[in-house]
């Protein structure tokens, strides 16, 4: 018998699926091995890369100077890759900022550095974003590696754990 991680899994692909146009209804029992299948896991990282992007604009739209959060981060070599990229994003006359070079955790900072860009994607603190997204970058981190499976046992079933619905990659 599948857990209830597992149903909310299947409620929102299903939901996604719906939304997208892709099926009317979706039907069937997820299993554990279902959640390693390659369709599931382009849904995932698709899904990922929206969210991403969507927190990538909540900090450009956030810092009318985007040096601000590009100084706050604390290794050198991390903010010295954001500058580079940057820089040759321009010298390729490519219209990007800064965000373009973050990690999705260098951009989960720098929203959280900012109270009202908290509130923003949802939450009253800094503290309870870092501890909301913590999953969506483990899973982000598990994403990237196809030959590993996302779950190895039903008590790792995924558990996406949303932001709030301005940054949702199911709207």
């Amino acid at each position: 018998m599948a857990n209830a991680t597992h149903a909310l899994v299947f409620d929102d692909v299903s939901e996604y699926y719906w939304k997208e146009g892709y099926c009317e209804r979706a039907l069937g029992l997820i299993t554990i091995s279902d959640l390693n299948k390659p369709p599931l896991r382009a849904l995932v990282y698709m899904l990922l890369a929206r969210l991403e992007t969507c927190i990538g604009r909540v900090v450009r739209d956030g810092y009318a100077d985007p040096m601000e959060w590009v100084d706050r981060i604390e290794d050198s070599q991390q903010r010295q890759r954001i500058i580079d990229y940057w820089r040759q994003s321009e010298l390729d006359r490519v219209n990007v900022g800064p965000e373009a070079g973050a990690t999705l955790t260098e951009l989960l900072r720098a929203a959280g550095a900012k109270p009202e860009l908290c509130r923003q994607l949802g939450y009253d603190s800094r503290s309870q974003l870092k501890k909301a997204t913590a999953p969506v970058v483990d899973i982000r981190n598990q994403i990237m590696h196809p030959v590993r499976p996302l779950v190895t046992a039903r008590a790792g079933a995924l558990n996406f754990g949303r932001p709030s619905d301005s940054c949702s990659p199911f709207a």
